[in-house]
């Protein structure tokens, strides 16, 4: 492994599974460590050990860990698009993806869309996506409450939280995966 923006690789993991496990068979590892739907499983059960929580359930996050491929496929078929995009699309959700029209700032959501204006506006009036926007605010509303509080002074020289921004979720996520 090498150690890389607080994330270990292995050149291995960029193999196609099929051809991983085939290649570890044949030298006798039978058995894979792949976690599928990692980040979603990862933060969702961290949820139920940070301190001063009950470990809220988050029933639409529990169905799309249960059930990611039918709802990728269904997604897809919904938003005519591939269901790569979509999950692609729901990883940008839990990294703090917003789903905006604009092309400023983070512009993720339309890039991952073709910068398709009608499907983004699907996407805000799907009630799945909906749904699962909602329990991924709880989530990391429920993980920035374990979270060392960081200011920042304004232009104005007021103090302010500091926003949880992408870098910082996947650096939660990061460590969660070093850990198991």
């Amino acid at each position: 492994y090498t150690d890389k923006s607080n994330r270990l690789y292995n050149p291995i993991q960029n193999i196609k599974s099929d051809l991983r496990t085939t290649l570890l068979a044949n030298h006798g590892l039978k058995y894979q460590y792949d976690v599928v739907c990692c980040a979603p499983i990862l933060l969702y059960h961290y949820t139920f050990f940070v301190p001063a929580t009950t470990g809220e359930v988050l029933e639409t996050i529990e169905h799309y860990i249960q059930n990611r491929s039918s709802v990728r496929n269904q997604l897809a078929s919904d938003l005519e698009v591939s269901p790569d995009v979509i999950k692609k699309f729901i990883n940008a959700l839990f990294n703090g993806a917003r789903v905006t029209t604009s092309l400023f700032g983070n512009a993720t959501v339309m890039t991952l869309f073709s910068n398709d204006i009608a499907k983004v506006e699907m996407i805000k009036q799907h009630d799945y996506i909906n749904a699962l926007r909602k329990d991924i605010k709880t989530l990391w509303d429920t993980i920035k409450s374990s979270l060392e509080v960081q200011y920042i002074t304004d232009k104005n020289g007021k103090q302010r939280r500091k926003a949880l921004t992408s870098k910082a979720r996947w650096n939660v996520y990061f460590q969660l995966e070093r850990e198991y």
